[in-house]
């Protein structure tokens, strides 16, 4: 994969600033959705006096702990997700629930957030991310006070749209389908593909999915979802990737937890413990895979992302019931905590430096969507090889092991994915050049 280093991603402050424009010269070329325009300045001398001054830049104090405090709410997110991996099977007991049927407590939260990621993303091009973001502020009084103050203090940002639509029937056909599809696949370990409601489920949530596309490519004149980003170079090979590197993720999460409370017999405190290494290591990562971004290329850290993922999941589906937690499940759990920040990291990269400028935010919002989708949709997968696999529950560990070995495949899948991703020679700094003009319409 020798491929040009990909340029760092703009900072937001930077992005909410107006560039000042510039002139292309006359001999103009034929421009692809996902080709970068040339950018000469050929502004006369005279001329410049007449443009519009650079806003003034932000101190970098204040930019810098803009950037931390939204880093941080990564880790907002995360936590109603971790907390049900370690606590979903007390919860299910609680709920007289089986174990099977406890795994919806995990796969919940990550459903609805990756479903209504896309739709976001188009609320904030229109309606301002400032505004998308603060509205949250509803939900409590404590998001009053913070949320408030980040409304007094934050500079609004300009829309990326503002004289935009959004799709709301793509919006309805898109989130329906995709909360049915995993619906079904995730009430199957529970109630059986003989239930007459699966199986009407999951053609009703295909007929959305593909009604969506239909919508979408032909009807829409301000589509969520432009299909021609699919054509960019190696974008659907990275969603791919995204995709089932999560998947396998999100089923390693959740197999490592049941097996140290049902198998090994561990508390929910000393599971909390033995998932100690995840959150430490976890927390130096990020920094790690920055430090890595203009060194390696994002095809390289992507892959050494999956590789990991391969490995803890390799270490999951062979690990028996009497080892110690020192010998397999600890040196999983800690290669864990490298995964999801050097994959999210590099997807991010790769997405921005292969779409135009216009597709960026799409681009993002469709890597969120699905991570978040992928955590919850492989558990379903899983929870159907368990059911099928432990014996009618008197051989729980097969059950686990044959669950983590599709896992296992995913995660060889996605790693195999990467060698066909490439990134295109990126000249541009930021958002120096905007490439409507020149790659057309959605």
């Amino acid at each position: 994969m020798d491929l040009e280093k990909p340029q760092p991603l703009p900072s937001v402050i930077t992005m909410i600033e107006k560039s000042t424009p510039t002139s292309e010269s006359s001999s103009s070329q034929s421009i692809t959705p996902c080709q970068k325009a040339p950018v000469t300045t050929t502004t006369p001398s005279n001329e410049l006096q007449a443009q519009p001054q650079q806003p003034q830049q932000q101190k970098p104090v204040l930019s810098t702990l803009f950037l931390v405090f939204i880093t941080l709410t990564q880790l907002v997110q995360s936590i109603p997700f971790g907390a049900g991996i370690n606590a979903g099977l007390s919860i299910g007991a609680s709920l007289d629930a089986t174990p099977i049927s406890s795994v919806w407590v995990v796969a919940s939260y990550p459903l609805t957030q990756g479903a209504f990621v896309l739709i976001g993303g188009r609320l904030g091009e229109i309606y301002g991310h400032k505004k998308t973001m603060t509205a949250g502020c509803a939900w409590g009084f404590l998001g009053f006070v913070v949320y408030g103050i980040a409304i007094a203090i934050v500079p609004a940002d300009e829309p990326v749209d503002p004289k935009g639509k959004v799709d709301w029937v793509g919006a309805y056909l898109g989130v329906a389908g995709l909360i049915l599809f995993n619906f079904v696949w995730n009430q199957s370990p529970i109630v059986g593909w003989s239930s007459p409601y699966e199986i009407a489920l999951l053609i009703l949530s295909v007929l959305h999915l593909a009604a969506f596309c239909y919508w979408e490519t032909c009807v829409a004149s301000q589509p969520i979802l432009p299909f021609n980003i699919w054509h960019c170079p190696s974008f659907g090979t990275l969603m791919l990737t995204i995709f089932f590197a999560f998947m396998s993720l999100g089923i390693f999460f959740w197999y490592i937890n049941v097996y140290m409370q049902t198998i090994r017999g561990d508390s929910m405190i000393r599971t909390g413990v033995q998932m100690l290494p995840l959150t430490i290591v976890g927390s130096m990562a990020p920094f790690f895979a920055a430090w890595l971004v203009p060194r390696v290329p994002a095809q390289a850290i992507i892959g050494a992302g999956c590789l990991f993922m391969v490995t803890v999941n390799a270490l999951l589906a062979t690990i028996p019931a009497d080892l110690t937690y020192w010998a397999m499940a600890f040196p999983a759990v800690l290669l864990s905590s490298f995964t999801t920040d050097l994959i999210v990291t590099s997807a991010q990269i790769i997405a921005s430096n292969t779409v135009p400028a216009k597709h960026q935010g799409v681009a993002g919002s469709l890597v969120g969507t699905l991570l978040t989708y992928g955590l919850s949709t492989g558990l379903g997968f899983a929870g159907t090889i368990e059911m099928h696999t432990s014996e009618d529950g008197q051989n729980p560990l097969r059950g686990y092991h044959s669950a983590t070995y599709l896992a296992v495949g995913m995660s060889v899948l996605s790693l195999g994915l990467c060698f066909f991703i490439r990134i295109p020679k990126d000249t541009r700094e930021g958002w120096a050049h905007n490439e409507t003009e020149g790659s057309g319409e959605a």
